[in-house]
């Protein structure tokens, strides 16, 4: 199933899968380098916004203690924003816990700058809380006045906010303890800023203008390769439907011009070698014709009798011989132009001229359908099988069907059909499998061979189908472009 649906979504064509290969492979790529970088993003930033906040907290210890405790309510309101709280409360706003690696390092950086005395006396943590409503943190201030610390607050806030979760965000939160010279803890709980994003808007809109540029220059090359292979496929076509082919421009890189280069020379040798073939067909026809009927006269000449007569119809054997496989060679060589033709309008014309001449020859009438052929050798084609299944089958009903993008003209007889060994046999030229060479009971066996190769020549085939009782003989035509 999954193969399935990959072949309906994957588009056919060679620009579009390439186009689409390469969005994919830019939105992978681009997908893989986002989430190897987040995480660092993320990081570094919170490491800078603890970095800048963790000085700002150095200069307030450092002015705390170089201060006059007067002075400490004015400093604390000074220290305080929107997402940072200060305060002094006699006990640590963090408990004597073992720090983590990250709060750990932080502590002995603040030791550093502070001095040795202050080991053991700063506390730090990390931690993912609710963002705090500022109405609410306001309304404990005024309902429990100093009472309870800032921490504290905060602690109860949080606590409330647990017992009815709601779908506000987590933040990440940063929180500093130190004791001071006069045993009081100095407590911060400040709320990191948020990381920017990754991809700035202007970024995206530059990386999609990229892509784009991308897309349009990649369409352009693509189809730039491809359109001279879209005519080679077209000609090769036309070719092979025995339609002439004028000379393709060799255009594109060098990769493309030698296929091109290729089947311009092959075209040639095709087209020399077919008029080569005609005017010897010509030629022939001729010389075959003068001795016979030379031959003929001197017969003709002599006293009538048993002699006579065999001569004459040896004579008309090799007249008849001659004459069909000159046929059968001619139509080989037909150049007749292609052009639209209503088969539907073509098999009932032709089944109208058999039942006049007293054929029992059925058609059933279907569809409109046009398709690319030469009118000529495939009404020449479709009669001799026509014929045929009369002759052999006692009747002929003739059909036609759509099939994906080919059309099945469908012969059905009544006859005894054919052994397998003798479904390609009869096809072979001179072959009848009735065993008389007599005009009358079915010619020299150039019929089915004839058909064959002028269906073959539209690009088509021929299969038959025994159906007990009975022959379905198909005509196979591509619908072409």
């Amino acid at each position: 199933m999954l193969k399935t649906l990959r072949q309906r979504l994957w588009p056919r064509r060679l620009a579009s899968q390439m186009v689409a290969l390469v969005l994919l492979v830019l939105v992978l790529a681009f997908a893989i380098s986002l989430g190897l970088l987040a995480g660092a993003h993320k990081e570094s930033i919170g490491n800078l916004n603890q970095g800048q906040i963790s000085r700002q907290y150095l200069s307030i210890v450092r002015l705390m203690e170089s201060s006059d405790p007067s002075y400490y309510p004015t400093i604390l309101r000074a220290a305080r924003s929107a997402t940072t709280q200060v305060s002094l409360d006699r006990s640590s706003a963090l408990p004597a816990q073992p720090p983590t690696p990250r709060d750990a390092h932080l502590i002995e950086r603040l030791v550093e700058h502070l001095g040795p005395e202050y080991a053991g006396r700063i506390r730090a943590s990390h931690a993912l809380r609710i963002k705090l409503p500022e109405r609410e943190l306001r309304r404990l201030r005024e309902h429990r006045g100093e009472r309870m610390t800032e921490h504290q607050r905060r602690a109860l806030l949080e606590r409330r906010l647990s017992e009815h979760p709601d779908k506000r965000p987590k933040l990440e939160f940063f929180s500093l303890s130190v004791q001071l010279a006069d045993g009081q803890w100095l407590n911060l709980d400040s709320q990191l800023p948020e990381p920017p994003p990754l991809v700035p808007r202007q970024t995206l809109i530059f990386l999609l203008i990229s892509a784009a540029a991308l897309m349009v220059a990649l369409v352009w090359m693509v189809r730039r390769l491809t359109r001279p292979l879209q005519a080679l496929t077209r000609s090769a076509d036309q070719l092979g439907r025995g339609q002439p082919v004028a000379p393709l421009a060799e255009r594109g890189p060098e990769d493309l011009r030698s296929p091109i280069r290729a089947f311009n020379q092959m075209n040639e040798r095709l087209q020399r070698y077919v008029s080569d073939r005609t005017r010897m067909l010509a030629a022939l026809s001729h010389d075959l014709r003068t001795p016979i009927t030379s031959m003929r006269l001197r017969v003709e000449m002599m006293p009538p009798g048993p002699d006579q007569q065999a001569l004459l119809a040896t004579l008309e054997e090799m007249q008849q011989m001659s004459e069909a496989t000159l046929a059968f060679l001619r139509e080989g060589s037909d150049q007749e132009a292609s052009r639209e033709l209503d088969l539907d309008a073509m098999l009932e014309s032709l089944c109208d001229d058999l039942q006049q001449l007293g054929k029992p020859v059925h058609y059933h009438s279907a569809e409109p359908l046009v398709l690319l052929a030469r009118p000529s050798g495939l009404k020449r084609a479709l009669r001799n099988l026509v014929e045929n299944a009369v002759q052999y089958g006692e009747q002929a009903e003739v059909r036609y069907q759509r099939h994906d993008d080919a059309v099945w003209v469908e012969i059905q007889d009544q006859g005894p059909g054919l052994s397998e060994s003798d479904q390609e046999r009869v096809f072979e030229p001179f072959l009848r499998l009735e065993g008389s060479r007599n005009r009358h009971t079915g010619g020299v066996g150039l019929g089915l061979s004839i058909a064959r190769n002028l269906v073959r020549a539209h690009g088509g085939d021929i299969e038959l189908h025994n159906t007990h009782p009975g022959l379905k003989v198909r005509v196979i035509l591509p619908l072409g472009s």
